[in-house]
Order: structure tokens, then sequence, then C-alpha cells
């Protein structure tokens, strides 16, 4: 003996998400399309990376000469010409000078945007040429393995069921069409 519940349900994917920019400059490459099937980390597209580039050269530069200003300091402070708190104030000017070559490094990442999971790409917001913002949209990336149907039911119905409990599932386009599923 078996029981059915008849509700109606979307089949929607379980990962679902808006890709968006996460650097600013204008979009130089697409490498995808919609309909394309990507993997977790794929590149999907590419923003101009030089102004990025330029701040890492900066950050290149000013991590250098803290280094170089922080050498000197130190011989100075062997001979007793430079103060333990100077000392300390230059090794805190070449940690800053190292952190932001780190975020420097780090911004110039970001100007390629790459798939956060496994999917297909089902809609492109962008086109090559166009000026991205951060936060602007760019890609819908969905994972259709598994397809979730979410089914709303009365109180009463759902007490009787169990997480993991099988189901079937039949369209009702077409009906001798069934899958199989758990809850």
């Amino acid at each position: 003996i078996s029981a059915y519940t008849a509700a109606t349900a979307n089949l929607v994917a379980e990962d679902d998400v808006k890709v968006v920019a996460e650097a600013e400059g204008k979009v130089t490459r697409l490498l995808v399309e919609e309909g394309d099937n990507v993997a977790a980390g794929q590149a999907l597209l590419h923003i101009d990376p030089s102004d990025a580039a330029l701040a890492e050269d900066k950050a290149e530069l000013a991590l250098r000469n803290a280094q170089l200003n922080l050498e000197r300091s130190q011989g100075m402070a062997a001979e007793k010409l430079v103060s333990p708190q100077d000392l300390d104030k230059i090794r805190y000017e070449r940690d800053v000078a190292a952190h932001g070559l780190a975020e420097a490094r780090h911004r110039l990442k970001k100007t390629t945007v790459a798939a956060p999971f496994a999917g297909r790409i089902t809609l492109r917001k962008v086109q090559t040429g166009q000026a991205v913002k951060v936060g602007d949209e760019l890609f819908t990336l969905a994972d259709f393995d598994p397809l979730v149907a979410r089914i709303f039911l009365p109180e009463r119905e759902v007490l009787d069921l169990k997480l993991g409990q099988e189901v079937r599932l039949a369209l009702r386009a077409r009906e001798e069409t069934r899958f199989a599923g758990r809850i």
C-alpha cells in the first residue's frame, strides 16, 4: 500500500548564484556564453588589469623603499644612532608596505572572474568593452545536479514525512514520466 500527496512545484537548481564583479574596469575578454558548462574555478571573463598592475608596481616600490630604510636604520641602531622606538616605527612602516603589496596583488587577481562552483551559465549580463563596477552582476550560474522541488504542504501531511524518505515525482505534462527522489 502506498500513499501519495498531490502538490505542484517547480524543479530548480539547488545552487544558483549571481556572479558579481569584485574589481572595476572594462571587460576585455568574455570566455563563456549562456548555456556553457563550467568547472569550479574556471575563468569566466577578464577585466582590464592595467590599473591593478600599476597599483601592484607602486606597492612593490614602496616595499623596496621601506626595506632599504629598515636595513639602513638597523645598521644605525647597532651604532646607537637610532632609538629603539624609531626602529620599531620603521619596521611597522615596512610591514604596512608589505601588506599594501599583498592587497595590490589580491586586487590584481580579482580582474579575472572565476566560477565559484561547477555548473551552467544561465544568464550573461555583460558585454566585451562594458565598464563594470564592484558589485555589478555579470552572470547567473546554476548547478542542476541535483534538482530540487520545493513543495509546500499542510501541517497534517508533513507530520507523516521523514527526512531521507524516498519519493516519486511525476510530471503533470507527461504523467508516465517519473523521477525518483528523497526528502
